[in-house]
């Protein structure tokens, strides 16, 4: 894994630290460049293990709450991180422990006339869905460590293919597993790549100066559309 000098202003842009010049640099290319917005979704995925994983400062940890957690598709993102940090520090490898039903429901492996009482409670009991949502989770970061047996694994294979989203969920996954473990190889490594890693973490941990990046060095077209301005 590997943290390009280049995602620095990403990271200031999603926590709210870069110039009004720079946000408009930022979606402007990311308006035009299909390559930048998956970078961007990197980062965001990247910054949220960080936050997970205790890499932030108190105040980056506040400016993360307040300027990144907006949505409830990144809240969802953020308990998935929490749990496959969870799994991924635990000395055994955890197989799902929510509802099992839900868990066979999302595998394909009730009897229809058990998936169809699993549909209808769904459809009235808020908390059922988030119950469902658990286990959704539990089983992708079961997937991703690998804790799956193999007949499950295929059948989690059918199900979380099938959709784009599905598996955007699985990206995210991998990606924030994938910090995870660098992290934990940082922690012991020596070396110039944990070197580099540990500039990173202690970029992380410091106060930002905007002012080192003047204008003649932020080539801004003239037609920019900002669409953040800088009083967010």
């Amino acid at each position: 894994m590997t943290f390009p000098n280049a995602r620095t202003l990403l990271y200031r842009y999603l926590l709210d630290e870069s110039a009004e010049e720079e946000n408009c640099e930022v979606e402007e290319r990311l308006l035009a460049d299909a390559g930048y917005r998956e970078r961007l979704q990197e980062t965001e995925h990247e910054l949220i293990a960080a936050y997970v994983s205790w890499d932030l400062t108190i105040d980056k940890g506040e400016k993360f709450e307040k300027n990144f957690l907006r949505s409830e598709e990144r809240l969802e993102k953020l308990r998935l991180a929490e749990l496959l940090y969870e799994y991924a520090r635990a000395e055994v490898n955890k197989l799902p422990t929510a509802s099992d039903d839900l868990c066979r429901y999302l595998l394909g492996e009730l009897p229809l006339d058990e998936e169809l009482r699993v549909m209808e409670r769904l459809f009235v009991d808020d908390d059922y869905k988030k119950q469902l949502e658990i286990a959704e989770h539990e089983l992708i970061a079961a997937y991703t460590l690998e804790s799956l047996t193999e007949a499950r694994r295929g059948r989690f294979e059918r199900y979380f293919f099938d959709s784009e989203e599905k598996i955007e969920k699985l990206r995210f996954a991998e990606t924030v597993y994938e910090y995870y473990q660098y992290v934990e190889w940082a922690e012991t490594a020596d070396g110039a790549d944990a070197r580099w890693f540990d500039r990173l973490r202690r970029w992380l941990a410091e106060p930002v100066s905007i002012s080192m990046y003047s204008k003649k060095n932020i080539p801004i077209k003239k037609n920019a559309t900002c669409f953040r301005s800088s009083s967010e």
